[in-house]
C-alpha cells in the first residue's frame, strides 16, 4: 500500500526500489483499499467502486492500527467523489489522533487536505484557519519540498477568492524550495499560478502554465478533472487568445472526462467553464451544482446566471438568483463573489433605458472583453464593480477602458456613458 501511494514520486532518479506487486482491483486490506481508491480517483475511473473502497478503508481497521497515509488517501478520494461530509468526519478523527500522538508532520498533511475540502465547499475562513494551523504544526522551513507547493497553491486560491490579488501575485512569484518541482503537488501550484495570470489577462502565460500543470498530471496518468480543471483553464486562455478551435477541443475533452467520472461537482464545473460560454451551459451548471458540496462553484454559477438573466431583461429571474446568493454574501462580505453580487444588485435596481440607434462602426474595433467592460462602465458601474463582475483586476479594467476610449475617439467616461445611452446599451455585450 505504501509503495503504490508513494509511486507518484518514484520518477526521481535517486530512488532505488524493489519489485512490488500491483494492488488488487478490490483489495480486502484496509490500507490497500484506501490506496486503491485513490488510484481510481486520480484516474477518473469508476466513481462507485472508488467510493466503496474508500469507505472500506475507513471502516475496516481500528484507528490506532491503520496506517495514516492510506486513510488520508481514502479521504482525498471521497472528496473527489463529492462525499465531503464523510471525508471531513474522518479527517477530524484522524487529526485528533495525530495531535494526541504529537505527529506534527502528518497532522500538517491532514490540515492541508481539510483546507482543500473547505476551499471546494466555499468555506474561505476555514481554508485560512487550517492552513495557518498546518504552518503552526509544521513551519514552512521544516516542510518537505515535495509537499510545500500544495499549501502555497491553496493560499493563492484563497487570496484570489477573497480579493487579495496582490497577495496572490506575490505567492505565485515567490521562489519555491529546491526540489519542490519534482512532486505531484507542483501541478497544483502551476495551476494556481495560471489562475493568477488569467485574473490579470496574461493569457499566453495562463495557457502555458495550465498545460504544463496538465502534463505533470498526465505523466502519472492522473486524468480526472476533479483534481484540477487545467483543461478548462487552458480552454479559457486559448479562447481569449483567439484560438477557438483549441478552446473547443479542450472543452470537449474536459466535458468527456467529467462525464466519465460523473460527480456533480466535476460535471457542473465543466459546464460552467465551457468555452465559448452559453446561457444553456450556465443553467446546466446551476442545476448540477445546486445539491453538490461545491457550494462556491454553485454561487459563481448563480452569479453568472443572474448576469445572463439581466442581459435578457428578465429582472424577476435575476432577483431570484441573487436571493439565493444572499447567504454567501453575508458570510463572506469581503470576497470577490460578494463584490460581484453587490454590483449585480445595484444594476438590478437601475431603471431600464429605452433602445436607441444602431451601434457606431467604431464599436466593432473593440475586442469582446473591451466591449463588455465599456458597456458596464457606460451603465454607471465603477472600476471596482466592473472588476468584480468580470472577475479581473482593476488594472485590467483601466487598461480596457483606455483602449476603448482611444478606439472610440472619446475623452473619458462621461462621453462613453453618453454614447452608450445613444446606442441603447446593447445588453448582450455585457454578458
Amino acid at each position: 500500500a505504501l509503495f503504490w501511494l508513494a509511486d507518484e514520486d518514484l520518477s526521481a532518479p535517486d530512488f532505488v526500489v524493489p519489485a512490488v506487486p500491483a494492488l488488487a482491483g478490490q483489495p480486502s486490506d484496509p490500507a490497500q483499499a484506501g490506496v486503491r481508491a485513490w488510484q481510481l480517483a486520480v484516474r477518473g475511473e469508476d466513481l462507485r467502486t472508488t467510493r466503496e473502497l474508500a469507505r472500506a478503508a475507513l471502516t475496516g481497521g481500528r484507528t490506532d492500527t491503520t496506517l495514516t497515509m492510506p486513510r488520508l488517501a481514502a479521504c482525498r478520494a471521497l472528496i473527489l467523489t463529492d462525499d465531503h461530509e464523510e471525508a471531513e468526519s474522518e479527517l477530524d478523527r484522524l487529526l485528533t489522533a495525530l495531535r494526541q500522538d504529537q505527529r506534527r508532520a502528518a497532522a500538517a498533511q491532514v490540515l492541508t487536505v481539510r483546507a482543500d475540502l473547505a476551499m471546494r465547499a466555499g468555506r474561505l475562513d476555514a481554508v485560512e484557519r487550517d492552513l495557518d494551523a498546518a504552518d503552526l504544526a509544521l513551519p514552512a522551513a521544516r516542510r518537505h519540498p515535495l509537499i510545500a507547493p500544495a499549501v502555497t497553491a491553496l493560499r493563492i486560491q484563497a487570496a484570489l477568492e477573497t480579493g487579495r490579488e496582490a497577495l496572490a501575485r506575490a505567492l505565485a512569484a515567490a521562489p519555491a524550495p529546491p526540489g519542490a518541482d519534482r512532486g505531484m503537488p507542483w501541478a497544483a501550484f502551476l495551476f494556481a499560478r495560471a489562475r493568477v495570470c488569467a485574473n490579470e489577462e496574461r493569457w499566453a502565460e495562463a495557457a502555458e502554465l495550465s498545460k504544463e500543470s496538465g502534463r505533470r498530471l498526465l505523466t502519472a496518468q492522473w486524468s480526472n478533472p476533479a483534481l484540477l480543471s487545467w483543461r478548462a483553464q487552458a480552454a479559457e486562455a486559448a479562447y481569449a487568445l483567439g484560438d477557438s478551435d483549441e478552446a473547443a477541443r479542450l472543452s470537449r475533452e474536459n466535458l468527456r472526462l467529467s462525464r466519465r467520472w460523473g460527480s456533480a461537482s466535476t460535471l457542473g464545473l465543466a459546464h460552467l467553464w465551457s468555452v465559448p460560454p452559453t446561457g444553456s451551459e450556465v443553467r446546466e451548471a446551476v442545476g448540477m451544482l445546486r445539491d453538490s458540496p461545491s457550494q462556491l462553484l454553485y454561487a459563481w454559477a448563480l452569479a453568472r446566471l443572474a448576469v445572463g438573466e439581466l442581459d435578457n431583461g428578465d429582472g424577476t429571474a435575476a432577483r431570484r438568483s441573487l436571493a439565493r446568493l444572499a447567504e454567501f454574501s453575508v458570510t463572506h462580505p469581503t470576497s470577490r463573489l460578494a463584490a460581484a453580487v453587490r454590483a449585480l444588485a445595484e444594476r438590478l435596481e437601475r431603471p431600464p433605458r429605452p433602445a436607441g440607434p444602431a451601434l457606431p462602426p467604431e464599436w466593432t474595433s473593440l475586442s469582446e472583453a473591451e466591449q463588455r467592460t465599456a458597456t458596464l462602465a457606460g451603465r454607471g458601474n465603477g472600476n471596482r464593480e466592473i472588476a468584480a463582475l468580470l472577475s479581473v483586476s482593476r488594472r485590467t479594467v483601466e487598461l480596457r477602458l483606455s483602449n476603448s476610449y482611444r478606439k472610440l475617439r472619446l475623452n473619458g467616461r462621461e462621453e462613453l456613458c453618453r454614447l452608450l445611452r445613444d446606442m441603447g446599451e446593447r445588453s448582450s455585450d455585457a454578458s
